[in-house]
C-alpha cells in the first residue's frame, strides 16, 4: 500500500534575502484546486527601538513585492505568521472579523494539521 506524502506535493519556491519569509509551491490538486498554491511563513518584527517604523514599512512592502513575484507561479496563498503584531494593544480580533467570524465558526477553533 503505497500513500502519498505532503512531500509528493511541495517544492520550495523561495527563502526571501530580505525577510524572514519562507515560500512553498504546492500542486493545486492536494487542495482540490486546478491551479498551484503557494504555502508561506512570514515574521516581521514588531515596530521597536531596533526596528523603527520605516522599517517595518519596508518589510511590509518587500512582503508585497515577494508575493507578487509568486503569483506569477501560483494565483492562491496561505500566508502564515506573525502580521497581528502589529496591532499594538488593539485586540488581535476586531468588529472587522465579525461577519468572516459567523460565516465559518471553525475560524475560532485552534486546529492543528500533521503531515
Amino acid at each position: 500500500m503505497a500513500a502519498n506524502s505532503c512531500a509528493d506535493f511541495l517544492t520550495l519556491h523561495e527563502v526571501s534575502q530580505s525577510l524572514q519569509c519562507v515560500l512553498v509551491c504546492c500542486k493545486g490538486s492536494l487542495f482540490g484546486l486546478a491551479q498551484n498554491a503557494m504555502l508561506g511563513a512570514v515574521n516581521i518584527a514588531p515596530k521597536s527601538k531596533a526596528s523603527p517604523r520605516a522599517q517595518v514599512s519596508d518589510s511590509f512592502l518587500a512582503l508585497a513585492d515577494e508575493l507578487l513575484r509568486a503569483s506569477q507561479v501560483a494565483p492562491h496563498f496561505l500566508l502564515c505568521g506573525d502580521l497581528n503584531a502589529k496591532a499594538g494593544g488593539l485586540n488581535k480580533v476586531t468588529h472587522a472579523h465579525k461577519s468572516l467570524l459567523v460565516a465559518h465558526p471553525a475560524l475560532q477553533l485552534a486546529r492543528w494539521c500533521e503531515c
